[in-house]
Parts: structure tokens; sequence; C-alpha cells
């Protein structure tokens, strides 16, 4: 770990080419089908590793919203994407950090391109990026696939962004 270490990742937007929603399982989240392939419109990230501390590692997460060229910012943006411990580039990192045992800290850098709530799976595609870019920034791997499935059901496409079918929670 090198206090000062930077590293830039790209999280990309998502579009289901089909999805099947089925009924409502017993946890909650409905059954699903899909098939996902990622866009070329993506948020960015910046992570710079802190010197470690004795303390909890602390994580801050700066955000710049900005929407694709040409689409004007839509007042709920500030609403919909929270700028603390609510959002998932933060909890990712949170969570990466705990199950690594890394005493370290993390300030996080966001710019925001793909809309909130569009289904684009900005949120989760941001997640899996703070984790990827982690695992490279520490050269740990707290096995990622188990972290991202608990950050959430998009989380874990976006650690390989390849084209997929998806099945099961939704």
């Amino acid at each position: 770990m090198t206090p000062g270490a930077r590293l830039e990742v790209s999280a990309p937007a998502k579009i289901n080419l089909g999805l099947r929603v089925d009924g409502l399982r017993p946890d909650g989240f409905h059954e699903v089908r899909t098939v996902m392939t990622t866009l070329e419109l993506c948020d960015d990230l910046v992570l710079e590793l802190e010197r470690p501390s004795r303390e909890e590692p602390r994580v801050h997460l700066e955000m710049r919203l900005e929407p694709p060229p040409g689409s004007p910012q839509h007042p709920a943006w500030n609403r919909l994407v929270p700028d603390g411990p609510g959002n998932l580039a933060h909890m990712a990192a949170r969570a990466f950090l705990d199950r690594s045992g890394a005493r370290v800290g993390l300030n996080l850098s966001l710019t925001k391109r793909i809309p909130p709530g569009s289904g684009m799976g900005g949120g989760s595609s941001d997640a899996a990026a703070v984790l990827r870019g982690l695992r490279e920034l520490l050269e740990v791997d707290p096995d990622l696939q188990a972290l991202a499935e608990e950050l959430g059901s998009d989380v874990p496409f976006f650690l390989t962004s390849v084209p997929s079918l998806g099945t099961g929670r939704g």
C-alpha cells in the first residue's frame, strides 16, 4: 500500500437487450431473465489511497454530477444520488476495506454521467469499479464476486462487463 497511490477507472452504463420479470420471490425481489451489455456512456472514478489509520478506515466521496452532452441535468439528480455512506460506490469501498482488513483511507472522486434511476446500472457499475480499483491498488482480492453479490443484483455483471444472460434475483 502506497499512500497517495491513485487510479482512474471507468464505470460503464448497461442496457437490457431483453428483460422478462416474473413473480415475486420470498426475499422480496422478482425472478428475472435478461440479456445485458454495456454502453459507451460511463461514470468516471478516481481512487486515491491515504496513509494507514489506527482507527477505522475512512472513506471520503466527492461527487460531481455531469449529464451526458446534449442532455440537461434534471433537478432530481441531486436527490437521487446520495453523496455519502448511502452511495453504492461508498458502500463498496467500505465493504472491500472491511473484508480485506486493509487499514487505509480512501478518497473517491466520482463524476456521474449515467442518469440516476434510469435502469442503466450507474450505481452498480460505480460499485463494481470501486471493487476492481481497490483490488488493483491494494493487490488483495477478498472474493470480489461475493462482495458484488452482497451489494446488489447488477454489481456482479459489472465486474466483467461482458454481454451476459442474467437470471434469478432482480
